[in-house]
């Protein structure tokens, strides 16, 4: 178990630790090759987690939860080596990215499903992305839109309903899926799926046949 593990765990609530008590991933049990100074960040961080758990009957669920995120934080950039901040925050942008490409179609993917997949606290997540002028929500729309104008015009995908579609692409809705592809493409997705099925030009702006 990580530190990063460990904090993720402060996250949900599960603070138990191995059946010996110990925390894992510092002093003797660190990774190889782990430097002395990361080490070091890392005992810290298990003490912090430590008292954490010892004082969260005293504190509010919103003060826990906040105190865990930070911890999560910390533990996420001890693992990644103390990189300079930009430099962790390019690679955080880009994991995130990686995850929402892999991901768009699962529909209850969100910001918080995605911090916890990447061990890093929803606040983090959304400081990185706002930081490029993004967030969660629009680069999961995006994505979303992307797959469903592919099978849109795909033939594996000619037989199946727009409904259907937008619903395997990750909509919940029908309606809502309609609006945002055409305030995305300016064009319907009905006029899209007869477009490809009629062979005649893509009607979406800025798009080549």
């Amino acid at each position: 178990m990580t530190t990063s593990q460990i904090a993720v765990g402060a996250r949900r609530g599960d603070l138990s630790g191995d059946a010996s008590g110990r925390r894992p991933g510092c002093g003797r049990d660190r990774a190889p090759g782990m430097p002395a100074a990361a080490d070091a960040s890392c005992k810290v961080i298990q003490r912090l987690i430590d008292t954490l758990r010892e004082e969260r009957e005293g504190l509010s669920r919103e003060t826990y939860l906040t105190m865990a995120d930070h911890l999560l934080d910390l533990a996420g950039l001890v693992s990644q080596g103390h990189p300079t901040v930009a430099g962790n925050r390019a690679k955080v942008e880009a994991d995130i990215r990686r995850y929402i490409r892999q991901h768009a179609s699962e529909a209850g993917l969100d910001v918080t499903v995605i911090a916890t997949a990447l061990r890093w606290s929803p606040r983090y997540i959304q400081q990185v992305l706002q930081a490029v002028g993004t967030t969660a929500r629009t680069l999961i729309r995006e994505e979303r839109l992307h797959i469903a104008r592919a099978r849109l015009t795909s033939t594996s995908w000619a037989h199946a309903s727009i409904a259907h579609i937008s619903h395997a692409s990750g909509f919940n809705s029908h309606a809502s899926f309609s609006t945002a592809f055409r305030a995305r493409y300016g064009i319907t997705p009905r006029e899209v799926r007869r477009q490809a099925s009629s062979g005649e030009p893509s009607g979406i702006p800025g798009e080549v046949a």
